[in-house]
């Protein structure tokens, strides 16, 4: 055992040539937001967007249901969002199955202003949805958690004009 260690040792270079490099500059730190609740399992049911009157913001409307598909009560499914100002990503936490496939997501972006592309990836390991939107610039990020009572769960993601 020491023979081996030895060899490796040996053969790692010497590395008193290279000089002390400047540190990386920080990333600005990501905006995050987490609400829900955990729960058996929940579903995402659709996404609307919703842009204000004067342009400025725009909402996009997460209607989460039960795990067979079905309006809840009471708040929606655990979650977790950031923005980094390059893409925001939320990950929806137990979410079974979901109503709204990449294609139909994309397809309400269209007209968006702030959002250009959006990917979903399911974990089959441990049932969460993540959603990544790619900005077109960066905007401020708000979520608001509603509580199903006459209408189903949803979290309300707004986007916002810097």
């Amino acid at each position: 055992m020491i023979f081996l260690t030895s060899m490796t040792w040996a053969a790692l270079p010497e590395l008193s040539h290279l000089k002390p490099q400047k540190p990386l500059q920080a990333a600005p730190p990501a905006e995050r937001q987490i609400g829900g609740m955990a729960g058996t399992g929940f579903s995402l049911l659709s996404v609307q967007k919703v842009e204000s009157k004067n342009g400025k913001m725009e909402r996009w409307v997460l209607m989460i249901g039960s795990r067979e598909g079905r309006p809840i009560k009471g708040l929606p499914g655990y979650f977790n969002a950031q923005n980094n100002g390059k893409t925001l990503t939320m990950d929806l936490a137990q979410m079974h199955f979901s109503k709204v496939d990449e294609k139909l997501l994309n397809s309400l972006l269209k007209e968006s202003k702030f959002v250009g592309h959006a990917r979903m990836v399911q974990d089959p390991m441990d049932q969460t949805l993540t959603l990544t939107w790619d900005l077109k610039k960066p905007v401020k990020m708000r979520t608001i958690q509603v509580k199903g009572q006459k209408q189903t769960a949803q979290i309300l993601l707004d986007l916002i004009q810097k």
